[in-house]
């Protein structure tokens, strides 16, 4: 990460990070499961998956311009 550890901003955005990574792995862990029983919803689900791929993108990216921005700040 850009940001300065030791701060409590950095903390926290290292915080959210995780919870945001793991908890889309998970997440994409039960779409595929989802995804291998059900043969006629296999549409949503990639629907579902391709959603959680572009939110795990996007809030790793805004996390990123964040820090970068806070760190030209302080």
């Amino acid at each position: 990460m850009s940001v300065d550890d030791s701060g409590i901003v950095g903390k926290l955005t290292a915080a959210i990070l995780i919870m945001i990574n793991s908890g889309a792995a998970l997440r994409a862990i039960l779409i595929l499961i989802h995804n291998v029983h059900a043969e006629e919803d296999r549409a949503s689900y990639k629907k579902k998956m391709k959603n959680l791929i572009i939110f795990v993108i996007l809030a790793n990216t805004i996390t990123g311009i964040a820090a970068t921005i806070l760190s030209y700040i302080s």
